[in-house]
């Protein structure tokens, strides 16, 4: 496991960002690990 110095909870309390990156290098389980006890929501303009 590598320690991460991003904390992507602190960085959406204040706007959305991308998270760019080639395949296979974790980003799916950095946002799995980081946000599981944050609640997201996806607004939908209908």
């Amino acid at each position: 496991m590598y320690l991460r110095k991003l904390n992507l909870a602190t960085l959406l309390e204040h706007k959305s960002h991308f998270l760019f990156g080639p395949r296979s290098t974790g980003k799916t389980t950095l946002i799995e690990q980081q946000l599981s006890s944050c609640r997201m929501s996806v607004p939908v303009n209908v």
